[in-house]
């Protein structure tokens, strides 16, 4: 069990390279010890895992025939280092002690816990192995120390003092800790004791930034300096007893999570009687025993000149602690107590997820997709007949079945997308996810236009979380080589959904369903997915998987200063404002690449959006085809974006995309996005060329495939490299993109109606067609001046 263990936390390979080592190894009893008390060290957070498994791994050989152990308890550092389970910098310390009749030595831990060694001395290439049927406790932080070894009595005067927090934040800490009886003993005199003076006496028992074991104890001692100034002199006579001050140390070596501790049977007091102090403590009482508070008008002076006095002598305490305080705080400020990850091979990280798992998070997020997406565009195959039924005309229907829609799906991103950079990733996603299902109700049972257009409203706001979600979480899990190959799959199904809509919309119109059914079925099929791949789904973010860490190994250390740098910052509605609602605006318009990039894309949108009315429009009026089969030519363009798709996924990898190891930057992205600068223009006017009715049919339907592979590589490639340029901040880059590109798909399909109606497809196709062609030249400029323009950015990462 422990070699199986040790794999899958990939420590095996270390312990086995570490040179003279030793190994305190838990055989199986120890293993079904701990599952018995509820801890599994598979299941549990893999980082808390290894810290537990570091600590049972020594530095140096150690075994039963150490003639040393037979003298004294051999105090033997672990490899567990901060700051994980433990504040000690040369790692966390087991105390080995001599034998006794049952085992060959003993071993003793966290808690005051002594382990018998069951076998000793398994001699392996790195050194020495010894086993153990109990798990080694690790030492626990100040307040659970004293709480389970009988010194609570302490620690209640430190919380009085209100000192709880700043001494389990303390590394490398040696702490003298007065027994329940010696607390006891100067109770009345500790009771009555001025705050400034408590703090004191708690600082006489604090050594910081050395930790001072048994082993410091000398025949005259060394002198060492408290926290308060107290000198101490930690000695030790002929018989090996301990003292501090001429205090009997009845406890030595009380492993803590910052250092060490030592049980006193003695409390230190105050700080060595001097002149100042006498005389202050004199003056006081004096003052007292005259009453001067009775006659504060007729003796102000006196009680100034008394105050003064008593100020000045008292001075150099009040600094003591003001310093005091000072140093903890720095300390705690600094990066020994900010949690991150162990490595790059670091489990908790989305990063390393099991391949299997990051492309099933994948396929789910492109179902999330395509779902959301298909209700954009199904309605408007129900426009013609609920504009009969609601008695309205047609561009109606239009502007608040599909336009609303895509509004909605515009200020969606908005709020999304930098939510899902504050709170992680899976909590907006299934929110907003499953609100978007919902919403499919209400627009069902509609008995007005107002319920269906408030509706589809709602619907475009929640269902624009996976899209805003999409490319974030992405760039959570798959490296940027990697990223080529996963979004040019998710970003099919971007195309996919709004081409199919149409289509599977006019087969449900005309069926015994009616057009309600689009809304029942939507329903259906969106709620039947998010029960699916619920269980599939998990956090990806960084920083929010961080700053579970961090509140996990508070709750196990006590050390309260232990932090995520997400936790760090300021959570005011200032910042909510800005890092949620103003960001992306600003980057659009300050960031020059984003604001190129989403009008290209968004106006690319726009026309397709425009094509799924063009389609139908050009051959039911002027083929004459019946409703269903109008819509059936779209399929071309699906079939471009599929080729198109694969043309990305083909190129992964190649210079064709970026590596910046190769020396091929974020540009290379644009390569593709040239190729489909020219297939939309040139499939736009191939379109219009071929619609004649005098015209057969195929040509014009094959023009769809250049429109496919143009919408999907502009799309895409577009997307892709505005992740790449914006990193961190990519879902805010995303969401501008998203809201400004749904806007322009709100608002084409409203004069496009009335365009083709009135000058007919082929001129129609043909003006739209210029904007592909004036918009075309962006990504060659981006590719030449792009660099230029990132190495000045404010958001895009050098």
């Amino acid at each position: 069990m422990l070699h199986d263990l040790l794999l899958e936390l990939d420590l095996l390979g270390t312990f086995e390279a570490a040179e003279n080592s030793t190994l305190l190894a838990m055989n199986d009893n120890a293993f079904e010890y701990l599952a018995n008390w509820g801890m599994n060290l598979r299941t549990i957070d893999p980082e808390l895992a290894r810290g537990i498994m570091k600590y049972h791994f020594l530095e140096g050989s150690s075994t039963s025939t150490n003639p040393l152990l037979a003298i004294e308890t051999q105090l033997v550092h672990s490899v567990l280092r901060p700051p994980i389970l433990t504040n000690v910098t040369d790692g966390a310390v087991v105390k080995l002690t001599a034998a006794d009749n049952e085992s060959p030595f003993r071993v003793e831990c966290g808690i005051q816990k002594v382990l018998p060694v069951v076998e000793a001395d398994i001699h392996y290439d790195s050194g020495v192995l010894h086993t153990i049927d109990e798990n080694l406790v690790l030492p626990h932080n100040l307040s659970e120390t004293t709480s389970l070894g009988n010194l609570d009595r302490f620690w209640s005067l430190v919380q009085k003092a209100q000192m709880s927090e700043l001494l389990e934040s303390l590394r490398d800490t040696t702490i003298m800790l007065p027994s329940n009886e010696a607390m006891e003993k100067y109770a009345v005199q500790l009771d009555s004791l001025a705050p400034e003076d408590l703090r004191t006496t708690i600082n006489n028992h604090v050594i910081t930034n050395r930790i001072l074991y048994h082993t410091s104890f000398g025949a005259s001692g060394p002198e060492v300096a408290a926290v308060s100034g107290l000198k101490l002199n930690l000695s030790r006579d002929s018989t090996g007893r301990l003292f501090v001050n001429k205090v009997r140390v009845l406890k030595q070596d009380v492993l803590i999570y910052g250092g060490v501790s030592h049980v006193l049977d003695s409390v230190l007091l105050a700080k060595p009687a001097s002149v100042f102090n006498v005389g202050r403590d004199g003056l006081w009482r004096y003052m007292v025993s005259l009453r001067w508070y009775e006659h504060l008008w007729e003796n102000t002076a006196q009680v100034i000149l008394w105050g003064a006095l008593l100020f000045i002598t008292g001075e150099a305490s009040f600094d003591e602690e003001a310093n005091f305080e000072t140093r903890v705080f720095e300390k705690i400020q600094g990066d020994d107590f900010i949690v991150d990850w162990s490595g790059p091979d670091d489990k908790g990280n989305a990063q390393n997820l099991p391949k299997p798992r990051k492309w099933l998070i994948t396929w789910v997020l492109a179902l999330y997709v395509l779902s959301t997406t298909f209700s954009s565009s199904v309605f408007s195959a129900a426009a013609a007949v609920t504009a009969k039924e609601y008695e309205t005309t047609v561009q109606t229907m239009v502007f608040g079945g599909t336009s609303l829609f895509m509004l909605g799906f515009a200020i969606g991103p908005i709020i999304f997308g930098p939510l899902s950079e504050r709170y992680g990733r899976k909590g907006p996603l299934v929110i907003g996810y499953v609100s978007f299902a919902l919403l499919q109700l209400p627009a069902a049972n509609a008995q007005n236009l107002f319920t269906i257009f408030a509706s589809r409203f709602l619907q475009g706001v929640f269902g624009a979380a996976p899209s805003a979600i999409l490319s974030g979480t992405l760039a959570d899990i798959w490296t940027p080589k990697q990223r080529g190959f996963a979004m040019p799959c998710t970003g099919t199904f971007l195309m996919i959904g709004p081409v199919i809509g149409p289509m599977t919309g006019s087969i449900i119109v005309q069926s015994s369903f009616g057009w309600r059914g689009i809304f029942n079925f939507t329903a259906i099929f969106t709620l039947a997915i998010a029960a699916v791949t619920y269980p599939i789904l998990t956090e990806t973010y960084s920083p929010v998987l961080l700053a579970k860490r961090a509140r996990r190994m508070r709750h196990m250390t006590r050390n309260w200063a232990l932090r995520a740098r997400s936790e760090e910052q300021d959570r005011s509605l200032k910042d909510v404002v800005e890092n949620c609602l103003s960001r992306p605006a600003k980057m659009l318009v300050l960031e020059p690449i984003l604001l190129l990039m989403s009008t290209y894309i968004s106006v690319v949108f726009g026309l397709m959006y425009i094509f799924f009315l063009a389609y139908p429009m050009s051959f039911a009026n002027e083929r004459h085809w019946d409703s269903t089969s109008a819509g059936l030519p779209l399929l071309s363009i699906l079939l471009g974006t599929i080729i198109g798709g694969a043309l990305i996924i083909l190129t992964v990898g190649t210079n064709l995309s970026p590596d910046p190891k190769a020396g091929r930057p974020q540009e290379n992205r644009l390569l593709l996005m040239m190729l489909g600068s020219v297939c939309l223009p040139v499939g736009m006017f191939w379109f219009a060329a071929t619609s004649s009715p005098e015209t057969g049919a195929t040509p014009q339907i094959i023009a769809g495939v250049p429109i496919g592979m143009g919408i999907i590589l502009i799309n895409m490639q577009g997307m892709n490299y505005i992740v790449d340029c914006y990193g961190p901040f990519s879902n805010s880059a995303i969401s501008a993109n998203t809201f400004m590109r749904s806007l322009f798909a709100s608002g084409f399909p409203v004069f496009a109606t009335s365009l083709y109606s009135s000058i007919g497809v082929a001129r129609a196709t043909s003006y739209l067609g210029l904007f592909g062609v004036v918009l075309a030249p962006i990504p060659f400029l981006l590719f030449k001046y792009g660099q230029d323009i990132r190495s000045k950015s404010k958001w895009a990462p050098s």
